[in-house]
């Protein structure tokens, strides 16, 4: 839309501000939450004169500005993340405290971004949250975390157990669908590739993937509750 917008009217100067949404409590009814602002992005000219190529060019524009909004966000996560870490443990800041902080760590980030020392936190920072996002941990987690050894094999044990239980019990429903998920495997990828063919603004199409996938499910359903009622008898019908 923003591309759109500045083609067809140069005078135009679409803006885009990334916003980030967090909860303190996301599983709890009517936690409180945080809506963080990040600095406004300018759409580059560059992008807006390849969209108005068309054809592939029009995508790429296109895919260029989505990364650029999307380093846009990773810098309201970095945000938080930081709050975070220089939050020491015992502290429980009140709202106005967190927005406080992130306006003031936004600010200083938008001001030294280019520095390197800066640049370096914010790749120790990243990596940090990712080695979270792998271990399955909450930054609030870290400092009760212990390296047990018969906790970690006992619960590796378990979990093991219990794969090879529920594995067990799906094997009949994956033999019988099986061929209903090779279906719509195939069927939905080259509609979305037909479409993103067709497209000039689709990234990846999967959009197109996801909707055809629902729609065979639903046929495939439809007929098999068909053919089951079909082949029961009359009285078990009737019941």
């Amino acid at each position: 839309m923003a591309l759109g917008a500045m083609a067809n009217d140069p005078s135009v100067n679409v803006k885009i501000v990334p916003v980030g949404l967090y909860y303190f409590h996301a599983h709890r009814f009517r936690s409180r939450a945080v809506v963080e602002f990040g600095s406004a992005l300018d759409v580059p000219e560059g992008f807006v004169q390849m969209f108005k190529q068309g054809s592939s060019s029009k995508c790429q524009a296109v895919s260029k500005l989505l990364d650029l909004i999307y380093d846009g966000l990773k810098t309201v996560t970095l945000i938080q993340a930081v709050r975070h870490l220089y939050k020491t443990t015992g502290q429980h800041p009140t709202l106005e405290q967190v927005v406080e902080l992130n306006r003031h760590f936004l600010k200083g980030y938008t001001h030294f971004k280019d520095e390197p020392r800066v640049q370096k936190l914010k790749a120790d920072v990243l990596e940090y949250n990712r080695l979270l996002r792998d271990l399955g941990l909450r930054d609030h987690q870290v400092p009760q975390a212990k390296k047990a050894t018969w906790k970690t094999l006992s619960l590796l044990l378990y979990r093991s157990l219990l794969l090879l239980i529920w594995g067990v019990l799906a094997l009949p429903g994956t033999v019988l669908n099986g061929p209903v998920i090779v279906l719509v495997s195939v069927i939905s990828r080259r509609k979305a590739q037909e479409a993103f063919a067709a497209s000039v603004v689709k990234v990846a199409g999967r959009d197109v993937l996801a909707t055809w996938g629902i729609l065979i499910c639903l046929g495939s359903c439809t007929h098999s509750m068909r053919s089951l009622r079909q082949r029961l008898p009359s009285e078990s019908r009737l019941l």
